[in-house]
């Protein structure tokens, strides 16, 4: 059973999992009490610039939900077009580029 993903433990990011190691044969100040060693894991992924409603597709679409993300002051890295750590104005005429750029 070594190295079997066991479970996100209910976690909202689909991109962690835990790997349980029943390990025999690690050193055994590594090893807990149970004699299991977790291992998380967690996969990090460059967003896709402007696809704000995450349907991983650049769209007209998107423009609602960037409106939504710009005006409620949330951060949602996929909405911040510059880059700048924040969503504001200032990502409202790259976001236009990007959807601009969608027709041509």
């Amino acid at each position: 059973m070594a190295n079997q993903i066991v479970d996100s433990f209910g976690s909202p990011d689909p991109t962690t999992v835990i790997f349980t190691d029943f390990a025999d044969s690690l050193d055994p100040e590594l090893i807990s009490d149970y004699g299991v060693v977790n291992l998380v894991v967690t996969v990090t992924t460059t967003p896709l610039l402007g696809d704000v409603n995450l349907d991983e597709v650049v769209n007209f679409s998107d423009i609602p939900a960037f409106i939504q993300v710009l005006t409620s002051g949330h951060f949602q890295p996929e909405a911040d077009i510059d880059g700048s750590g924040k969503v504001n104005y200032l990502d409202v005429k790259p976001f236009i580029e990007i959807i601009i750029s969608l027709g041509r």
